[in-house]
């Protein structure tokens, strides 16, 4: 194996670079920011991916599961939007 190689991603050009001045990370504190995140996973797992999953709600469009009662949610907000989300897990 040549060590010298860079497995870095190349630079993109300094027009095309995101932005990521009006993404905002929380934590998920409220009833109404649960609701949407719940939702968010349901648009990406379900809609987007055609992942099928055990703890899905097709009828009210969420994705929650048991994991979420003991985890820390975090959100990446874009103005109201939802763009990212990780869920830390500390017990079952």
């Amino acid at each position: 194996m040549n060590s010298s190689r860079s497995h870095a991603m190349p630079a993109l050009p300094t027009d095309s670079q995101p932005s990521t001045d009006d993404i905002r990370i929380a934590v998920v504190d409220s009833e109404e920011a649960r609701e949407a995140l719940f939702r968010f996973r349901y648009d990406i797992y379900v809609r987007e991916m055609h992942r099928p999953q055990k703890h899905a709600d097709h009828a009210r469009g969420r994705l929650a599961d048991p994991l979420d009662a003991n985890a820390i949610n975090l959100v990446a907000w874009q103005g109201d939007r939802i763009v990212g989300c990780v869920r830390m897990s500390f017990r079952r």
